[in-house]
């Protein structure tokens, strides 16, 4: 189970706006196939450490993590999350996923509504 910075970034955190400076940078938020809310993440303590977690009623469970990637972006440019996010983490959302990530306004509607999964 998800704690401290990572359970706190996971639950109120959105994908838009984020700020640079965040120790949890969200990628996508996404229904998963079981109707879990799921959510691509970048913890930055450390080494970078990019993951997968699905909220439950018990709060958000990892259901996969490791090392993040790092590339050089452009100079002072805008990176999303999923810019540092292994290929296995994304081919694990592509198993899971139904429909399509989030837009912001259907995220911000989750997040207010507690995460609630439905069949």
């Amino acid at each position: 189970m998800a704690r401290g910075e990572l359970a706190a970034g996971l639950e109120h955190g959105l994908a838009a706006p984020q700020s640079p400076e965040a120790p949890v940078r969200i990628g996508i938020t996404f229904r998963a196939s079981d109707g879990r809310y799921c959510r691509t993440f970048i913890l930055r303590e450390g080494k970078p450490l990019a993951g997968l977690a699905c909220r439950d009623p018990r709060g958000w469970q990892v259901t996969m993590a490791m090392q993040a990637q790092r590339e050089a972006g452009a100079a002072g440019g805008y990176r999303t999350a999923a810019d540092e996010t292994p290929a296995p983490i994304l081919d694990r959302v592509d198993a899971i996923i139904q429909g399509r990530p989030l837009a912001a306004a259907a995220e911000a509607s989750a997040r207010a509504a507690g995460w609630k999964a439905r069949p």
